[in-house]
């Protein structure tokens, strides 16, 4: 049975899509670019009519050139092009942007302080309400915190991506348990998310805990088995244990 086409729903993205214009006029490119991966999601995901996907896709397309102009985004990322037309293969590079931020592994961009601050920025920006629901996330009130976001893609989405954001961070520094314990936050939030298992398994390999690192990245294949880097993951925890 084909999908049932709700219009008003193709108004909700492009509202998006103009707060993520307003986001990178403020040159608050991090969160730009969260809002900007769940209005790509949101599109690939979406039934429309043809006229509807016409003039969603000259916002995004419009978007999308605003973006690759903006001299904070291209002082952190350098000159990029986006896919007019592939919006799958733009949502994968937007996925890479969000994780060079996190991981600040680019040799020409001095991500020291931008990456801390950009989360701080995107807190500010989310509000108080964003701020509430982690602070009762954080207490372990997730079915509260559930029922707060309740369908709002734009918070799950930062809040996921803060706690991802930390989880890397204690990682980097050898805090296991810590990195372990923000990732898990998100998966409370977001238990369909296969990244998020691939990085606690990523904690478990540092830890030589070779067992637990392979439990971690089979949930992430469950979830989708054609997951590349999961599957290396696997090979190579087979290759130790």
């Amino acid at each position: 049975m084909a999908a049932e086409i709700k219009r008003e729903e193709i108004a909700k993205i492009i509202k998006q899509v103009h707060e993520c214009k307003a986001k990178i006029k403020q040159d608050n490119v991090h969160t730009c670019l969260v809002y900007f991966k769940s209005v790509l999601e949101k599109t690939l995901s979406t039934q429309m009519l043809p006229a509807d996907e016409k003039a969603l896709m000259e916002e995004v397309n419009s978007f999308q050139l605003t973006l690759s102009e903006n001299k904070d985004f291209k002082k952190i990322f350098g000159p990029v092009s986006f896919h007019a037309k592939d919006l799958a293969s733009s949502l994968e590079f937007v996925r890479q942007l969000i994780s060079v931020g996190d991981e600040g592994v680019r040799d020409n961009v001095d991500l020291s302080q931008k990456s801390d601050a950009s989360v701080q920025d995107a807190a500010k920006d989310m509000g108080e309400e964003a701020q509430m629901i982690m602070n009762i996330i954080d207490q372990g009130g997730y079915a509260q915190a559930k029922e707060l976001i309740a369908d709002n893609d734009l918070l799950v989405t930062f809040i996921v991506q803060t706690y991802n954001s930390n989880g890397i961070r204690f990682r980097k520094e050898g805090a296991y348990d810590k990195a372990i314990g923000e990732f898990e936050k998100a998966l409370a939030i977001l238990p369909d998310d296969e990244g998020l298992y691939y990085n606690i398994a990523r904690v478990q390999v540092e830890r030589k805990d070779w067992k637990l690192a392979e439990s971690s990245v089979r949930e992430a294949l469950k979830i989708n088995p054609l997951f590349k880097e999961g599957n290396d993951l696997l090979q190579h925890i087979n290759t130790k244990s």
